[in-house]
């Protein structure tokens, strides 16, 4: 009896143990460009630095299990867990004898983290209190594309995700199949499971009537997409701008052509009206290659540049304030290229990726807060929808262009010996309320000897390549290491850092790196 008793005191104090552990929440987990990781190392066991994540949780006695390299420290409202390249998810157990919150289990995967990086911090932000479960949705073909709350996965036919409790829209779409569209109701009991199968377009033969000739084989899709494809359809899985893009980038239709089809709609990126019709069968639009106005302008706005020879690093005039990095200054011969006149904006990046990801944002202020890794996603779209072969430019490219190629007058920055004429920076980068505003309208300031704006200041930018040592040898179309741990090249300066607004001056980010002042420009 005595027996018995116990055993029930153990299950009560379990059910009340349960009841009070609350869930884990991952608000977001992203790079970062704290230098910690670098500036604090420790290496796993064979010899090699690892990731340095930071898991911003206040609870006491917390335990970390994955590829961690132990002990986790904390400091000040955060743990610093250490992990090995590579990794993909991170568990998280509350050891304390009364858990406030339940195990949890993350995968990086869902954040957009293939896999840490060495000598890279990230940050891994939690909450406690909110109920979450998991959606599971299984689906054929399995290179769909499947939008859940308009965040697009493409996961090989498996999709695992950990959501808040409620509803949730899907939808799961591929060219030349019928999408399949719904909403998945979590509740805090089970997991939610969905299988989908999206059937393939149909097609058949056309016979006339007698005395009539045979129509041509034409293509009879589903009556979904036969006459019209409904936008209150899409309204009604997310009516968020990022989603009507992902679908106009599907079916290769441009946001100009929705509004064509229905003057009604005036912007259907902004104001979606419930009911509202998209009149042009999707069957029809596959080929339609009509660019917005927006991409059509980032074209016109290359700038030619003709080839030369320059000197490259530490110039006279480039003073005092030159690094060791800059120097030795050596001479550098250059093939002929085109480089944008502008830094690409958000209203640019937007009409490509259907998202905006800026801290600062303003449809002319340059994209910021996109890694390398993010620029080349950015050109490899941006040239299958022009039918161009965009590309980052090198350092030595970027170089040769901020001092004006075979038009330079030697300044100091781009364009002028003056920073005030080429750059806001300072004061000038605060607002009326002195609230810092980092970034401003591209073409603001003054242009160099090529017409070409921001070059000093605005946003750094992104190169092609990694860093190399400079030496004093003559170079022909220098380029430094192209490897994945070798990071690349920053250039043109950003809000106080004045001396980083010289033409010389170098920097430098892991190509995973995001920076709310890190954007980049195209070349050809």
């Amino acid at each position: 009896m005595r027996v018995k008793r116990i055993i029930l005191m153990i299950h009560c104090f379990l059910a009340v143990l349960g009841l009070s552990a609350q869930e884990l929440t991952v608000k977001e987990m992203k790079s970062t460009n704290d230098l910690s990781a670098s500036q604090y190392r420790r290496k796993d066991l064979v010899g090699e630095a690892c990731a340095l994540v930071k898991v911003q949780l206040t609870a006491k006695e917390v335990g970390f299990e994955g590829n961690v390299i132990q002990p986790a420290e904390y400091k000040g409202g955060e743990y610093w867990v250490y992990m090995t390249k590579g990794s993909r998810e991170l568990r998280i157990k509350h050891l304390a004898a009364s858990p406030a919150f339940l195990p949890c289990h993350v995968s990086f995967a869902d954040y957009g983290i293939s896999g840490v990086e060495p000598l890279v911090t990230y940050q891994l932000t939690l909450l406690m209190g909110e109920k979450t479960q998991k959606l599971i949705i299984d689906y054929t073909p399995k290179d769909a594309l499947v939008l859940v709350d308009s965040k697009p996965y493409q996961r090989d036919g498996h999709l695992e995700l950990t959501l808040p409790v409620g509803s949730h829209d899907y939808m799961i779409v591929k060219e030349g199949y019928t999408t399949i569209d719904g909403v998945a109701k979590l509740y805090e009991e089970n997991p939610r499971t969905i299988m989908e199968s999206l059937k393939p377009e149909k097609s058949r033969e056309i016979v006339q009537a007698p005395g009539k000739q045979q129509q041509k084989k034409e293509s009879i899709v589903n009556k979904q997409d036969e006459k019209v494809a409904s936008i209150q359809r899409l309204h009604k899985v997310a009516n968020r701008r990022e989603t009507i893009f992902s679908i106009c980038r599907l079916y290769d239709i441009t946001i100009d052509e929705l509004i064509e089809a229905n003057p009604e709609m005036k912007d259907p990126g902004y104001t979606l009206k419930k009911g509202a019709i998209l009149t042009i069968p999707y069957s029809q639009v596959l080929n339609l290659k009509i660019l917005p106005p927006v991409i059509q302008n980032l074209i016109n706005n290359m700038v030619y540049v003709e080839g030369g020879t320059f000197t490259m690093g530490a110039t006279k005039e480039q003073g005092s304030e030159a690094q060791d990095d800059e120097k030795p200054a050596h001479q550098v011969r250059l093939s002929s290229f085109s480089i944008g006149k502008y830094e690409v904006t958000q209203e640019e990046w937007e009409a490509v990726m259907g998202n905006n990801p800026s801290k600062y944002k303003s449809a002319k202020h340059p994209v910021e807060e996109v890694s390398w890794n993010d620029a080349q996603e950015f050109i490899s779209k941006l040239n299958t929808m022009t039918g161009k072969k965009f590309r980052l430019p090198t350092e030595a490219e970027w170089e040769y262009a901020a001092r004006g190629g075979n038009r330079s007058k030697g300044y100091k920055y781009a364009g002028s010996n003056k920073l005030n004429d080429v750059a806001l920076y300072g004061d000038a980068l605060y607002d009326e309320n002195r609230r810092y505003t980092s970034t401003y309208d591209v073409g603001l300031k003054n242009p160099n000897e090529l017409g070409i704006y921001d070059m000093s200041g605005n946003v750094e930018e992104w190169c092609q390549d990694g860093g190399r040592e400079y030496n004093s040898e003559q170079q022909t179309n220098p380029m430094g290491p192209l490897s994945d741990g070798a990071g690349r090249k920053l250039r043109g300066g950003y809000g106080s850092l004045i001396e980083s607004y010289r033409v010389s001056s170098r920097n430098g980010a892991h190509q995973s790196g995001k920076f709310p002042f890190v954007g980049f420009r195209l070349a050809q």
